[in-house]
């Protein structure tokens, strides 16, 4: 979780957070390789949080999905605690 957080404070310092999505908040689910780019993490991280209970997902056959809503809010969550 913390190689997480470190990506969204990366994040954060280049001014990338939120504007890389049309509209922050909207409902629905990222594909894994659309979470991997907005947390500017690898998919191989993304695939380990979501294995060790870290991240929600859902699996919609064999696509792995992640729900927006929780990504923001992460984000939103990193960003307050500096």
């Amino acid at each position: 979780m913390q190689d997480f957080i470190t990506g969204v404070n990366r994040m954060k310092e280049r001014n990338q957070i939120v504007h890389r999505i049309k509209d922050p908040r909207r409902d629905g689910f990222a594909s894994a390789e659309e979470a991997s780019r907005f947390l500017s993490l690898s998919r191989a991280m993304i695939t380990k949080l979501v294995a060790d209970g870290s991240m929600p997902h859902r699996r919609f056959g064999r696509s792995l999905r992640i729900p927006w809503n929780w990504l923001l809010d992460q984000v939103e969550q990193a960003s307050h605690s500096e």
